[in-house]
């Protein structure tokens, strides 16, 4: 599947806890489908290493340990990048580039939609680039 397609079928999908299909994801779920689809790359699903995205300490724990071990900061995004941004003051959310300047994301409440990567720049933690390690 292409970004872009992807992108236009992603817009319709609900926001669920653990969600890891077209059915309904959260922001990991997101990306891991993205990676999936687009890439036939199959990222790891966390499902069972949390019980609720509301536990931002160990989701950013997560999040940390899993960027040290297959992904690399870099400074501009391309697609199926990850940008990670602070949520109730923790890094433990994540939008999905689809191009340098737009990304995918989803949250409880509004579902998956397109952001300027821009209008969050203040809560930006850093952009990471999957290197598959």
């Amino acid at each position: 599947m292409k970004i872009e397609e992807f992108a236009k079928k992603a817009i319709s999908v609900p926001f669920k806890p653990h969600g890891r299909s077209w059915d309904a994801w959260d922001c990991w779920g997101l990306g891991y489908m993205y990676y999936k689809e687009v890439k036939g790359i199959l990222l790891p699903t966390y499902n069972k290493d949390y019980k609720s995205v509301k536990d931002r300490e160990l989701l950013q724990q997560l999040f940390s340990e899993g960027i040290a071990q297959s992904w690399e900061a870099v400074e501009k995004a391309e697609p199926l990048d990850g940008i990670m941004y602070f949520s109730s003051g923790r890094t433990c959310h994540v939008g999905w580039a689809i191009d340098s300047k737009m990304m995918l994301h989803t949250e409880h409440g509004t579902g998956t939609t397109f952001e300027r990567i821009d209008s969050l720049i203040r809560r930006v933690e850093g952009i990471y680039r999957y290197v598959g390690k």
